[in-house]
Formats: C-alpha cells, structure tokens, sequence
C-alpha cells in the first residue's frame, strides 16, 4: 500500500533532492532544483505505484526509462517531478517530517521556495558589484574569465561591464593562454 510514509522511506533510500543557485546568461541569478526517484527497470513497479498515488494527490510526474547499458545492467527507471514549484512544495512538506536522511534538504529547499517566490531573483546592484569585484580579484590573480566568473556566481557579461566601469583592462585570450601556461609551468 502506497502513503506518504512509503513514499518518504523510498526517497530516503532512492530518492534526490538537488537545488542550487545558477546564473543566466543576462546575470540573472535563479534557484534550479530537481526531485525524484530511480529504480532498476525490472523492479520499475513501485515507481508506476507511486506516480499513480502522487497523480491522486494532484502532483504531476514522469517516469523516464532509460536507455539499456548492456547485457549485465539493466536500464534506470527515474521518477521526476513536474509542474512548478507549488506541487514540489506540497510534495516536500508531506516528506519532510517523515524522512531521516533527506528531511534536512526537503526543508532547506522549502526555505529557498519560500525565500525566493519568483523563478528569477534579481540580485541587488551593490551585489553585482561585490561579486563583480570578487571576479575580477580571480581574473587578475591569474583565474581565467570563466572560472574567475564561475566562482563568484555572476555572468561573463557582468563581468565586462564592471571591468569597463572601473577601467580593468582584460587580457586578450592569447594572453590568458600565454599566462597560463607560465602559471603551470612555475608550479
């Protein structure tokens, strides 16, 4: 018999629940996050069982079968769940209190839905600058732009902007190239 209780041990012995801050490609900072279960093809009934009870209670999700990974593993049936962020949150809330190992990122990822009620956050301008400035101290200790932007969370036209701003010179790529090859080599 499927209940939340089941559906809560099972996403503590198969299940994800994965989040993180991403930024777009205008600078735009947004929460992604993924949750859901996987299954070996053969034993793949329980996900069906589980989908149908997780349909009843109106929280929409897909099971994906993978592809077949030769004669000695069997295909990864993974149950996704879809529709936005208000059936993750029903979701999230019905396991939180029954699970043992996830409880701790069911409820860090209900805090983050609840902080951030929009897909896209917009950071603040005194941020982009921190950030922008945190690159740039990576870019001229050598980083390259990518990396140095990477670390600091911000887009790479972010951190072109900043540099002209405050007139940074950026390297060309055959210099970064040529610089790091001298950093590889000194090392």
């Amino acid at each position: 018999m499927v209940d939340w209780n089941y559906i809560a041990g099972f996403m503590d012995g198969e299940g994800w629940v994965s989040f993180g801050f991403r930024v777009d490609s205008r600078g735009n900072r947004f929460l992604a996050h993924n949750v859901g279960c996987c299954q070996s093809t053969p034993q793949d009934r329980c996900l069906h069982e589980i989908a149908a009870f997780l349909k009843s209670q109106d929280i929409p999700c897909k099971i994906h079968v993978g592809r077949d990974n030769g004669p000695r593993r069997h295909p990864i049936s993974k149950l996704y769940l879809k529709g936005g962020r208000e059936p993750r949150i029903r979701f999230l809330r019905e396991i939180a209190a029954r699970c043992f190992v996830k409880n701790f990122k069911a409820a860090e990822l209900i805090r983050l839905f609840e902080e951030n009620p929009t897909k896209t956050t917009f950071m603040e301008p005194e941020m982009y600058r921190r950030k922008a400035d945190e690159a740039l101290a990576l870019y001229a200790q050598g980083c390259n732009m990518r990396k140095a932007c990477r670390q600091a969370g911000i887009a790479e036209v972010t951190l072109r902007k900043r540099a002209a701003e405050v007139g940074f010179k950026l390297r060309s790529k055959s210099e970064t190239l040529r610089l790091g090859w001298h950093l590889r080599r000194a090392a």
